[in-house]
């Protein structure tokens, strides 16, 4: 199965936020099997978004996509999703109730709290609605597009009602090395060699540490490189 994740925002590009959304996103659909193809960081412009979703949307199993569902005149993703699938934009019944619900909630504490409802309603023609228990917006999946909120709070909890429609059959496993990286060359193109598996090194926060992950659609292989690879001593099990 193959994902591709898109966040949206001008803020993310702009480095005044972190893109947490993306790494918590990918960690979660690898451990499921998946195969992150592509994570892509766009502005709040409906053009751009369009002709991203029309793109991923043919290439990709499924895309997930965070930021940009609310009242705001830059929260524009919901046109964004609708222009690259070409569906109308309409009030959505289910979404409409379930924003008026939150926003009545907050008014109780803060009765000068203003929300554009009726934006903030609106969803692709035909999109399923995915409820946010933790925040105002909900989401919605339109075809192969899940569109997801950007609070990384609501994030993951509208994400996790989703979780099961993503699962493939990539495995993985982590090592561990102290060994100067360019030293590990001719062991890591050995095990490349030898298993037909992905390799990837990665230094960690001072680069004493490397993580050495192997990758295949075969458990069985993966476990048996793991093995070859911890014959060397310079690499070990992570603990």
């Amino acid at each position: 199965m193959r994902v591709a994740i898109i966040t949206v925002g001008d803020e993310l590009l702009a480095g005044d936020i972190e893109n947490t959304n993306a790494s918590w996103l990918a960690r979660r659909l690898t451990e499921r099997g998946v195969n992150v193809t592509e994570i892509t960081v766009i502005p709040d412009v409906v053009d751009r978004i369009a002709e991203t979703i029309a793109d991923h949307s043919e290439r990709y199993d499924s895309v997930v996509v965070t930021g940009g569902l609310g009242s705001t005149p830059d929260d524009v993703t919901v046109e964004g999703v609708a222009k690259g699938l070409n569906l109308d934009i309409e009030r959505d019944h289910r979404t409409y109730q379930q924003i008026s619900t939150a926003v009545k909630e907050i008014r109780n504490d803060a009765p000068e709290f203003e929300f554009d409802l009726e934006r903030a309603a609106l969803r692709p023609r035909g999109s399923e609605v995915l409820e946010n228990d933790v925040g105002i917006a909900p989401g919605f999946v339109c075809e192969n597009v899940f569109v997801i909120p950007g609070m990384p709070s609501e994030m993951r909890s509208t994400f996790e009602q989703i979780v099961s429609k993503f699962e493939g059959d990539v495995f993985t496993k982590t090592l561990r090395s102290t060994e100067t990286e360019s030293h590990l060359n001719e062991i890591l193109d050995g095990v490349r060699t030898e298993f037909d598996v992905t390799v990837g090194c990665y230094p960690e926060e001072g680069r004493e540490n490397k993580r050495i992950k192997v990758r295949s659609t075969n458990s069985s292989v993966v476990e048996a490189a793991a093995r070859w690879l911890m014959e060397h001593p310079e690499i070990s099990e992570s603990s």
